[in-house]
């Protein structure tokens, strides 16, 4: 009985060595490597490989988010290194009761080796906040992780971080430029734990020894949130999701501006939409940062314990469906699904069999004993015809009402308020391939102008056949007409007829009609018409009339004509005439003196304007005629040399000092035929 308990106990000694020796398998060379290098200052232990991932399928143990590698802090400041880890999907699997546990470890050059962060300064937490305390001094930090469980395992597999340097300065930097990036550029919609549906986001920034903050949004929450902080984009898990989002970083200086930059990431679920010409062929990816699937067999270096536990069995496979026009779905891929083609693309396409046709894949994963799988949206093969359409727009613009001489197709002059336009265009497609849908005919209007009848194809259109609407960029009306669809050599005819509103003054207004349609994609197609101008006119004479006067009289100007100062004499006007009148009819300008010259006693002055031509002197206390046009031409503006004109004349020596002044009527007297 004695022999017999021996055994049995030399047996379960021999069973927890064999348990020992296992477990000692999974100690990685970093676990066994003691020489910390702090020479060079190196690393606490060898950083963990960066993690081997096969679309959003984690493979190996590591860091999503290593600390930023150079940091600094001002005196007296904090700076977070901040970090994110997870399990290779199989490792989680097998260790679902265990969770992470961090301890930081630094090291300032000068000290005898590396030392734990306690517990009291953060060191046990996932992100390290640190603050700057002597001016000039560099600290280098490196996070350990361990997956443990209720059950103590000294041999639990760590994993370390790149090493993290924090240097503390005595004053702040500003950042000059900044660029922002992405992990990848694409994220996935779905909530399918295969997919990868986050990424981070990190700023580059110049000078590296800045001292501000940089804090992260983005443009449309719809679409995907983000992190303030940390910078981690999460789509919105929904089947609707569908889109790009900009991502915008914004570095926040110390001292001076802030500074925003930003990049871009696509959210979906797997497949683009794709448009190509008949003829040409279309592929379908799968979108995403997708990697590779392998064996992990790195000796336990990948940071799993014991590789991926997967006996070298990982593999997937790829089905590619069709959804056919008429309904029907066949599978494209049947002799080629292991390990098959990410993306797919289709044989030459044509209108009739492939247009509106749409694409699907559901991914397979096996990792050993683990079966995953995904399946994507369906995405659209949009086919257009072999080129574009030709359409060419043939306008032009007439006034029912008036017809002046230096009218064209393209220019109406002296258009007045009340005056009918019509506007026409023969718009026609030249092309014999290319074809126009959903195109709409845009026509520029005059703000004040209303629309009296839209006819197309000479069918007139009931007012809610057409809008009118306000481009928010130019502020201008415009006139547009949906529905106008191009097949090949086809034609449309459209004629709009308006009516001129207010005109307060002159003004031209250029304006080009426009055919706007779709090819491939909504409003990717726009043709333009020739431009068109229209003169607009008040058909009334305008007149201003410059302040006459004749600076300082003394007793020494008596029975003497007082002469106009420069700035009033020839080559500038005395009264600027802008004659918009359409019927130029004889017309004559005359002008009167309206009472004595008074000042503010209402003391007369002993004097009176004069109207001088040529020598002739005529008394402006009566009304004068001071120019006559013929019929058909215009009354210009009126300016005269010194000796001409209105002029003062002063008939007594007796003057009181002060300033005098009166008023002159001037009147426009037309002759009506």
């Amino acid at each position: 009985m004695r022999i017999k308990k021996l055994s049995i106990t030399l047996l379960a000694f021999l069973l927890i060595i064999s348990c020992f020796q296992f477990n000692g398998l999974n100690v990685s060379a970093e676990d066994t490597d003691n020489d910390t290098n702090t020479e060079d200052v190196g690393y606490y232990k060898k950083p963990t490989k960066d993690v081997k991932k096969f679309f959003g399928i984690w493979l190996t143990t590591g860091f999503a988010l290593q600390p930023k590698e150079n940091n600094y802090v001002v005196v007296g400041d904090t700076v977070t290194l901040r970090t994110d880890s997870a399990r290779s999907m199989v490792y989680a699997a097998a260790t679902l009761d265990r969770w992470a546990r961090y301890q930081w470890y630094k090291y300032t050059p000068g000290d005898k080796d590396w030392s734990e962060v306690s517990k009291s300064d953060g060191g046990k937490k996932e992100n390290l906040v640190i603050t700057g305390k002597n001016a000039d001094v560099t600290t280098y930090y490196q996070l350990r992780v361990q997956w443990v469980g209720i059950i103590p395992n000294p041999f639990a597999k760590k994993i370390y971080s790149h090493v993290a340097a924090v240097h503390t300065v005595p004053y702040p930097i500003d950042g000059e430029k900044m660029t922002v990036r992405t992990d990848d550029d694409y994220i996935y919609s779905t909530s399918f734990d295969m997919a990868a549906t986050s990424t981070y986001a990190h700023a580059d920034i110049i000078p590296e020894n800045y001292t501000g903050d940089v804090t992260w949004s983005v443009d449309d929450t719809s679409l995907a949130t983000i992190d303030k902080d940390t910078g981690l984009l999460t789509a919105v898990t929904k089947k609707e999701v569908h889109g790009t989002v900009t991502v915008i970083g914004t570095l926040h200086n110390p001292v001076g501006d802030d500074i925003q930059e930003t990049t871009t990431v696509r959210v979906g679920q797997g497949l683009e939409d794709q448009t190509v010409k008949a003829g040409e062929k279309a592929t379908f990816s799968i979108e995403g940062n997708l990697g590779d699937l392998e064996d992990i067999d790195d000796n336990g270096d990948d940071g799993d314990e014991g590789g991926d536990g997967s006996d070298g069995s990982n593999e997937y496979s790829v089905k590619w469906y069709r959804d056919n026009p008429d309904g029907s779905r066949v599978q494209i891929n049947k002799d080629d699904e292991l390990s098959g083609p990410l993306s797919v693309t289709t044989d030459a396409t044509n209108m009739e069999d492939d247009n509106q046709s749409k694409y699907q894949a559901v991914i397979n994963v096996k990792l050993g004993s683990i079966n995953k799988s995904y399946t994507t949206n369906k995405a659209t093969l949009t086919v257009i015809p072999d080129g574009s359409p030709d359409i060419k727009v043939d306008n032009h613009i007439t006034n029912i009402d008036y017809s002046d001489d230096l009218d064209n197709d393209l220019h109406l002059f002296g258009v007045n308020q009340g005056d009918k336009i019509t506007e026409e265009a023969i718009i026609t497609n030249n092309s014999s391939t290319g074809i126009l849908t959903s195109g709409s005919y845009h026509l520029p209007i005059r703000e004040t102008s209303t629309i009296n009848s839209v006819v197309v194809d000479d069918k007139e259109l009931s007012d809610d056949e057409y809008e009118m609407v306000t481009r928010a960029k130019t502020g201008t009306k415009e006139l547009v007409i949906p529905n106008l669809g191009f097949s090949t050599k086809q034609s449309h005819s459209i004629k709009v007829t308006s009516s001129v509103g207010l005109v307060d003054e002159k003004e031209t207004l250029h304006t080009t009609p426009y055919i706007l349609g779709q090819v491939a994609t909504a409003d990717d197609y726009r043709s333009d018409g020739s431009e068109e101008a229209i003169t607009y006119s008040t058909n009334t004479i305008q007149m201003n009339v410059a302040d006459i006067h004749f600076g300082n009289v003394n007793p020494l100007s008596s029975n003497k004509t007082i002469y106009r100062p420069d700035e009033l004499n020839e080559p500038e006007n005395v009264i600027n005439i802008d004659d918009q009148r359409r019927n130029k009819n004889h017309a004559e300008i005359r002008a009167q003196q309206d009472g004595e010259f008074l000042n503010s006693d209402n003391v007369k002055l002993l004097g009176n304007l004069t109207f001088v031509d040529n020598g002739t002197s005529h008394n402006l206390l009566e009304e004068q005629l001071i120019q006559a046009t013929g019929n058909g031409n215009s009354i210009s503006s009126i300016g005269w040399a010194r000796e001409n004109g209105v002029l003062l004349h002063i008939s007594d020596t007796n003057l009181t000092t002060g300033k005098f002044q009166t008023k002159v009527n001037w009147s426009i007297v037309e002759s009506i035929q």
